[in-house]
């Protein structure tokens, strides 16, 4: 699926609880999260504004736009999660869009992704969407609600 992926640098530190959040029904098709670089790298610990990575999944309708018209709806929808962010400004920015760049993880996907195990008896696969299979894998026993 395709990514847009954002990086905002701010006039001002913006108060964040958690380095990492995940977002959803903003958009009917996209998801997305944004990460607090001030918290998570060290190269942005001292700087003097919030800097912010925000990236968009199944975001095909984000990508013809210009920058211009991105960089609104970015801050919009930091601000309804944090609303100090509608009193910050950007002040510099970066936009990557990546066109069909990672899997669309779904209930029942697993059986697409690539098996842990290669043809080569020293060479395995690893990474966290193997391991935990973010959902994607069948259910051992069925969920109830109760």
């Amino acid at each position: 699926m395709d990514v847009l992926a954002t990086r905002l640098w701010c006039d001002r530190r913006v108060d964040i609880p958690l380095p990492s959040n995940a977002c959803f029904g903003f958009h009917d098709t996209t998801g997305w999260t944004f990460f607090d670089l001030n918290a998570l790298h060290d190269e942005y610990r001292d700087a003097p504004g919030s800097v912010i990575e925000v990236d968009f999944y199944h975001a095909n309708q984000l990508l013809p736009l210009d920058d211009k018209e991105i960089l609104p709806l970015v801050k919009r929808d930091l601000a309804t999660c944090i609303p100090g962010f509608a009193e910050a400004n950007i002040v510099d920015h970066s936009v990557i869009r990546l066109p069909q760049a990672v899997s669309h993880f779904a209930p029942g996907s697993y059986r697409y992704l690539l098996p842990a195990v290669t043809p080569l008896p020293n060479l395995f696969m690893s990474g966290d969407w193997i391991v935990n299979r973010h959902g994607s894998g069948p259910r051992k026993k069925p969920m109830s609600l109760a």
